[in-house]
């Protein structure tokens, strides 16, 4: 599956876009739509290359995500796209999100284990409790930013 057109805004929308490097709430170098392959202070990139650094992460995480062999609806595999791409595929592997997904898509307790993974740099973020929140609903329903999650 390929993330889609809804789903690459709804993670604009969370990662936001900065054209210069920044430290993330985890003190990891980042720049763009949260891009932190090296990426060292002080870099800058222009509006083009960070559209291009996300193409580029999303291809790169939609592989992974595919490898995991998981039947998923578009709007199920566009939520996983961005938890995946905000907390990385080791942390998804080993997290009871993907076991309850892979055993029961449609049970309620997901909506609990996306609300769990809240916290950058030891610190519980608001930012990252919306954005969890948010992705259970498009899990769950399908509706995304624009629909005013």
């Amino acid at each position: 599956m390929k993330i889609s057109q809804k789903g690459i805004d709804f993670i604009k929308h969370f990662e936001g876009c900065k054209l210069e490097a920044y430290l993330d709430a985890g003190s990891v170098p980042t720049i763009g739509y949260g891009h932190t392959t090296v990426t060292t202070m002080g870099y800058k990139i222009t509006q083009t290359q960070a559209d291009q650094l996300l193409k580029e992460d999303l291809r790169i995480t939609e592989i992974l995500v595919n490898r995991l062999e998981i039947n998923l609806n578009q709007n199920q595999f566009d939520a996983i796209i961005s938890f995946v791409y905000n907390c990385g595929i080791g942390n998804f592997k080993k997290s009871r999100l993907l076991r309850l997904i892979k055993e029961y898509p449609d049970n309620s307790q997901i909506v609990n284990e996306f609300k769990k993974w809240r916290k950058g740099g030891g610190k519980v973020l608001p930012g990252l409790e919306r954005r969890r929140m948010a992705e259970a609903v498009l899990y769950f329903t399908g509706k995304g930013v624009e629909d005013e999650v």
